[in-house]
């Protein structure tokens, strides 16, 4: 990902950058590190495909118009002595995506996730869990989010008051959470589990992975969950069983999944640790 320049700004210069004004008028922010600036570490665009937001691995969190290639907003910038604990990650930040329009999670090291309003930059503290928060997922259309951490445990928060609504109890820490309606699919060690968010309640266990459960993903209906390992194998199971439905075995590991549905047909496509991807109609 090549990061623009925010206006104002030069796409050279050293060390700490420049100054350069938002898009939309509000206080000046500072210029991302140019000549010793951070990798890209990740990346997410809406729907639409009108915004990205950017995290480096110095943790600073930006948002960025792709038809402008300008800087709409920062909301976190690397860290400054004196930077106000309470509107920020005290950690090192593990991930972002967009949450529903005008709105951005970022989850940390500090134990906590943020819901960040693209309009003022503020935001609502998620926070509950005792060691570094991994992996999230946004359910936009109920407002609601679930985190998982190094402390084996999931938790559904509803974003616009920050309350926590379930604690999700893991037997390892989770390695990918996938939201569809009610049904939450959380992978963790060699199994993958389901959960009800509307009770919190586990509805089913999927094992019989022999290594790490390194892809997981759900139908659009949450019906049926797919996932693949470092064992070589991908699975399909029932949701509400647990039960086992097809097999597919791989000459390598198997690295990612996703499960993709149009024109009434769908298909599950996993890549292996040899960088070939297989598509397989269900």
């Amino acid at each position: 990902v090549q990061r623009g320049v925010p206006p104002g700004g030069s796409g050279g210069g050293g060390g700490d950058g420049g100054q350069a004004e938002a898009e939309d008028g509000g206080e000046a922010a500072e210029l991302l590190p140019a000549a010793e600036g951070s990798r890209v570490k990740s990346f997410d665009t809406t729907p639409d495909g009108s915004l990205g937001v950017v995290l480096l691995w110095d943790s600073s969190v930006s948002v960025w118009s792709l038809a402008t290639g300008q800087c709409v907003r920062v909301l976190q910038q690397r860290f400054r002595a004196g930077a106000i604990a309470a509107n920020c990650h005290t950690g090192g930040v593990n991930g972002v995506c967009f949450a529903g329009e005008g709105h951005v999670v970022s989850w940390a090291k500090d134990g906590s996730a943020r819901y960040w309003s693209l309009v003022d930059g503020t935001n609502v503290h998620l926070t509950g869990h005792v060691d570094s928060v991994t992996v999230a997922a946004v359910d936009e259309e109920e407002g609601r989010c679930v985190t998982g951490a190094d402390d084996k445990t999931c938790r559904v928060y509803d974003l616009a008051s920050g309350t926590a609504l379930h604690v999700l109890r893991l037997p390892a820490p989770p390695s990918s959470v996938v939201l569809r309606g009610n049904a939450c699919l959380v992978a963790a060690s060699d199994r993958a589990y389901v959960f009800d968010l509307e009770t919190g309640r586990r509805v089913s266990r999927l094992t019989g992975h022999t290594a790490e459960v390194t892809g997981a993903a759900l139908t659009q209906d949450g019906l049926l969950a797919a996932t693949c390992s470092a064992d070589n194998s991908l699975r399909i199971w029932d949701t509400s069983t647990g039960n086992l439905l097809a097999l597919f075995v791989a000459d390598t590991g198997l690295s990612c999944c996703t499960v993709c549905e149009a024109g009434g047909h769908t298909t599950v496509a996993v890549g292996g640790t040899n960088g070939t991807v297989h598509f397989l109609p269900l």
